[in-house]
């Protein structure tokens, strides 16, 4: 395989070597996802820039896991998660798919017309809500995670959380607003 394609792959399916710190790398994952959002915010870009990353991301961890997590396994074998399993896939330093599934959650902040305040206030609502539902792996979460495999299944857990995470993000918005007209 060749040696800078094995290098950059690796570089982007940890974040930019943030997940490389072991445990805790699906957070700093959500957190990097979430600092792209508060400069999309700040900045004035909006969803088109929101929709780039999610798209973006997804794509650069179905093309980056698989080199990523050879690499991995020709360095290192079979590694412990942080939850004492020793796995050959979905390691601790592979959080793309944690970029992605904050991006999409973070997608409420984009879809009302609100002050910044309220957008990062949404923000902060979507990546609490996104890191419970990827830690716990709530149903259909693990369902998915079992069924998926590769770079593929990696992602999409993820995907069904962000989008789990953004569902009631959005509902908490909107059952009260209904309640009270």
């Amino acid at each position: 395989m060749n040696l800078i394609a094995l290098m950059f792959s690796s570089t982007f399916f940890s974040g930019f070597m943030f997940g490389k710190k072991g445990k805790g790398g699906g957070l700093i994952g959500s957190i990097l996802a979430m600092l792209a959002q508060l400069y999309f915010i700040n900045a004035g870009f909006g969803i088109k820039a929101n929709t780039f990353l999610i798209i973006l991301s997804f794509f650069i961890g179905i093309l980056s896991i698989t080199r990523g997590e050879k690499y991995i396994f020709q360095k290192w074998g079979a590694v412990k998660r942080h939850t004492g399993q020793l796995v050959i896939s979905d390691y601790n330093q592979t959080n793309i798919d944690e970029v992605h599934g904050q991006a999409i959650s973070g997608t409420s902040a984009f879809l009302f017309n609100i002050t910044p305040q309220g957008q990062v206030a949404l923000l902060l609502i979507s990546f609490i809500l996104f890191r419970i539902f990827d830690t716990k792996k709530t149903w259909p979460i693990k369902n998915v995670e079992k069924k998926f495999k590769g770079s593929f299944g990696i992602m999409f857990d993820d995907t069904v959380g962000g989008i789990m995470a953004l569902m009631v993000t959005i509902a908490l918005i909107y059952i009260p607003m209904i309640l009270l007209f």
